[in-house]
């Protein structure tokens, strides 16, 4: 049970399908096979690096957390990833998604349990109609089955309080053992 998306409903994520869309098929098909393995590495090994801080035990990510400008991995692989995506789907949203789905499908072979929030960004796609989200993920290692939401958890999606109120469940512990 690696990652579950638990944005309305707690789903289990299909690794098949997240290796199988058409952005995937698309770096797959266009770049050398050596080129489209060096991008999974680097973007499984960025994965693998998120650890807890030493301000919170909370294990939390975003691609644009692993990717963006204030990464903490190394440049060159950062740049590196983003010119072979960008080299396959151009420099727009397509890009943005094709990063986007990478995180996820590779997030989704984890052997951690990672849960994984889709958060509104305000806005609607004007290609596709849909809602804008960006993905929140964290692993959650007590997580012990998927679980309905009730209609009012599903009436009122997540907000950035409710990311502090994890992060404070997870620091409390810290605080306890450290008798702070």
């Amino acid at each position: 049970m690696p990652l579950v998306d638990v944005t309305f409903k707690d789903k289990l994520v299909d690794v098949s399908y997240e290796e199988n869309t058409e952005f995937m098929r698309t770096l797959r098909n266009d770049l050398p096979k050596v080129t489209f393995k060096k991008v999974l590495r680097i973007v499984d090994e960025a994965i693998a690096s998120v650890k807890p801080t030493k301000s919170t035990q909370l294990v939390w990510t975003k691609t644009g957390a692993l990717f963006g400008h204030n990464s903490e991995r190394p440049l060159r692989d950062v740049t590196y990833v983003w010119d072979k995506v960008i080299s396959c789907v151009g420099d727009g949203k397509n890009c943005l998604r094709t990063m986007g789905n990478l995180m996820r499908w590779r997030t989704a072979l984890r052997p951690e349990i990672w849960l994984v929030y889709r958060q509104d960004m305000g806005g609607i796609d004007p290609d596709t109609g849909k809602t804008i989200r960006v993905s929140n993920y964290w692993i959650d290692q007590k997580y012990r089955g998927i679980c309905l939401k009730s209609k009012s958890e599903l009436a009122s999606p997540a907000t950035s309080v409710d990311f502090a109120v994890l992060a404070d469940k997870f620091n409390k512990g810290r605080y306890k053992r450290e008798g702070i």
